[in-house]
């Protein structure tokens, strides 16, 4: 009888012991980091995030949102219906607008990387010669559909360089917005005969072939941030993660993703945990 019960006792405190630890472990995880992106900086995260949670121990989970307009899955409609964020990575034109709106701790922010407006055409398809203004001109007459984003770049085609080339007016009839999807998709698809965005955004997809970048002339440089949002309830967690995206310790992860980095010349390469 004694053997039974020490048998029962010891079964008891194993499974005791054995739901603490399980519980203990559960509660030393740190909660993961929540990253608004843009779709320029989501393959970043993408790369940086399996090297940083070995480092840190801290996962990254990037939430891409488009950083304009009023539909309910862009970052202001989402911000107010109370969904929250600890770190946001957008190009700087958005930054600047949501610190307009108190949503960014602005001396958190750091730019990490910079992209350049490319041209895709579907994977296989001819490639068209774009080394210079004109030829690029021309090639823009000759598509028969011209897809372009909804983001900083997008924008400035729109607004600024299809008018300054003087063919605006021509080509408007094949421009095509690409909306809930990436340019990059659009051409793979079928649905554009040439895309034009950040390389950055074309890098990681399959089904496309970038030409190339852009004319100098031509080109507009978007410019990426990273920024702690006040309201964060890991102020030294983001504070961390930005100072590491902005470092030589990702300099490698971010030019694999197709942005040119911009670091700290002042962050150690080799860095101790904490």
């Amino acid at each position: 009888m004694k053997n039974i019960f020490t048998a029962f006792l010891f079964a008891v405190t194993t499974a005791s012991l054995s739901v603490y630890a399980a519980a203990r472990s559960v509660a030393q995880t740190p909660p993961a980091l929540q990253l608004f992106c843009a779709k320029g900086a989501l393959d970043v995260v993408e790369k940086i995030s399996p090297v940083y949670e070995a480092t840190f121990g801290r996962k990254l989970i990037g939430h891409i949102a488009p950083a304009r307009g009023s539909d309910a899955t862009t970052i202001p409609s989402r911000l107010a219906e109370g969904e929250r964020a600890d770190v946001f990575l957008l190009d700087r034109m958005a930054i600047s607008k949501l610190q307009q709106q108190g949503h960014i701790d602005s001396s958190s922010c750091a730019d990490f990387g910079k992209s350049y407006i490319a041209l895709a055409i579907p994977l296989g398809g001819d490639r068209p010669v774009i080394r210079s203004m004109e030829e690029f001109k021309q090639t823009l007459l000759d598509a028969k559909s011209i897809a372009y984003s909804e983001s900083a770049s997008g924008l400035y085609l729109e607004n600024v360089l299809f008018n300054l080339m003087g063919v605006k007016e021509r080509i408007a009839p094949k421009l095509k917005r690409i909306t809930g999807k990436s340019v990059g998709e659009a051409v793979a698809s079928g649905e554009a005969e040439i895309g034009l965005e950040q390389v950055s955004e074309l890098s990681p997809l399959q089904g496309i072939d970038i030409v190339g970048l852009i004319p100098d002339q031509a080109q507009k440089m978007t410019l990426y941030t990273a920024c702690m949002a006040p309201d964060t309830s890991h102020p030294e967690e983001a504070r961390q993660f930005i100072k590491y995206i902005s470092s030589n310790a990702s300099f490698e992860l971010i030019k694999a993703s197709g942005l040119q980095p911009i670091v700290d010349p002042d962050y150690e390469l080799h860095f101790k945990k904490g």
